[in-house]
């Protein structure tokens, strides 16, 4: 029994954690993926062609994990205005596994009390890299786009 559970152990001592701050901790399955940006409270990106920026008032749980997810997204023009009157999507997608989840893309609801775009249910049904592609639509035409790239530890 002792050889199996030492096999088992260096398993459960790689799974990563996030600390007070909400930041990723580098460590476990995520600490050689590249293409992740390390979650952190706040954390801000920009659209593609640079029309909003999109940051993450809150998440819960924090960091964003497998299972259920509730996030809050704001968004904001290139001055800094608060953009309320605009949609907002997201589709999450695992690019390695071929597969996203169901429903395929979530829609936010703009909450005034926290200032950003609602996300409530986002299950993610696993733990790794993800690709979560978000299109701000002011109803001007093609909706803009941002893809951030995440990565569970659990």
């Amino acid at each position: 029994m002792l050889p199996i559970l030492s096999l088992l152990a260096p398993l459960f001592l790689a799974c990563g954690e996030g600390d007070d701050t909400g930041m990723a901790m580098a460590d476990g399955i995520c600490a050689d993926e590249t293409r992740a940006t390390p979650y952190q409270t706040g954390l801000a990106f920009d659209t593609d062609d640079g029309a909003w920026t999109l940051r993450f008032v809150r998440a819960d749980p924090t960091p964003p994990e497998n299972g259920d997810n509730r996030w809050v997204i704001a968004v904001s023009d290139p001055s800094g205005a608060a953009a309320t009157d605009v949609g907002l999507s997201v589709e999450p997608t695992m690019p390695d596994h071929g597969h996203g989840t169901n429903p395929a893309v979530f829609e936010g609801v703009y909450d005034d009390a926290s200032g950003g775009f609602l996300f409530e249910d986002i299950h993610l049904p696993m733990a790794g890299y993800w690709e979560f592609l978000f299109r701000v639509d002011d109803g001007d035409g093609e909706p803009s786009e941002a893809t951030l790239g995440l990565c569970l530890e659990s």
